[in-house]
Parts: structure tokens; C-alpha cells; sequence
């Protein structure tokens, strides 16, 4: 995807599901290195993979790969009726503990 605010192209993962009868067995990550030769090929600077916020083991699997969380992606329906929505507390929490974890760890990196 050519995007206007980088350098060089995106490559997107939007789908990559492996049966759970086949997990384990190195499938993913050998579709996340294809993915990846593939968008190095074609002269893309990054990498991302969208995955729903629900699936925390699909999130640490690709964090075991490499990738970073760096966004939150947020999607609004269009044509459609939108109702006011609250904040989810539970996302706001973890969010919160995610950067006071950043924020050690950098602490601990820099001095």
C-alpha cells in the first residue's frame, strides 16, 4: 500500500489464520516470512498485520515475530446510525499499563 506519510510502501497482513488443529507446527510463521520476502520484493519499508483487539494470542504471536503494537486502528460504519459508545475501561487500563511499562523500560535502557 502506498501510503503519503512513509518513505516507502506498507506491506498489509489482513488475514492470516491458521486452524488451531495445525498451530504449533510453524505454518504462521512461515506465512508471516513469505508475507514478508514478498513486501521486501516489492519495495515496501514496513510491514503490519491488522488483527481484532479480541485476539491476545494472535497479538503475542506476532510480537513474538518482531512486530510492534504502534497503533489503534479505529473504524467508524458508514451509512449507518451511530449510537455514543463509552471508552472501553479495560482497553483504557491496559493502555495505561502498557506506557508505564514503556516508560521503565526505556528509564532502564537510557541510564
Amino acid at each position: 500500500t502506498i501510503v503519503l506519510h512513509r518513505p516507502r510502501p506498507i506491506g498489509r497482513i489482513t488475514a492470516l489464520v491458521v486452524d488451531e488443529s495445525a498451530r504449533g507446527r510453524g505454518i504462521g510463521r512461515a506465512l508471516v516470512a513469505a508475507s514478508e520476502a514478498a513486501a521486501l520484493r516489492d519495495g515496501c519499508g514496513i510491514l503490519e498485520v491488522t488483527s481484532n483487539m479480541r485476539r491476545a494470542e494472535a497479538h503475542a504471536f506476532y510480537e513474538k515475530l518482531g512486530f510492534d503494537r504502534s497503533i489503534l486502528d479505529q473504524q467508524m460504519p458508514l451509512g449507518q446510525k451511530r449510537h455514543k459508545r463509552e471508552p472501553d475501561r479495560r482497553l483504557l487500563a491496559q493502555d495505561r499499563l502498557r506506557d508505564v511499562v514503556l516508560q521503565a523500560l526505556n528509564q532502564r535502557v537510557q541510564g
